[in-house]
């Protein structure tokens, strides 16, 4: 099958790999191992965030490419991993 070129043809977007730890399982359909949620130009955590609704009251880490950050407007890009820990409680 031949690939369109031109004609106003836009490339599709590329894909991250998106892993929700914990109770955050539940605002990606309890997928508990890393999925691929394909992303934007401009794309930032916090996008990622508004994306999936989660509540940012409920996060308590973000990393990108296995490094912390604590900037919402770091952006994310097609190859990128991207995982959220949600609030761990005990006692």
């Amino acid at each position: 099958m031949q690939a369109l070129v031109g004609k106003g043809n836009k490339k599709p977007p590329g894909k991250l790999s998106l892993r929700l730890y914990s109770n955050l399982a539940r605002y990606a359909g309890e997928k508990i191992r890393p999925f691929p949620v394909p992303v934007g130009p401009s794309e930032t955590v916090h996008g990622l965030i508004q994306r999936f609704r989660i509540p940012m009251s409920e996060i308590s880490m973000i990393f990108v490419n296995n490094s912390l950050t604590c900037k919402l407007d770091t952006p994310v890009r097609p190859g990128d991993e991207v995982e959220i820990f949600g609030l761990v409680g005990g006692g």
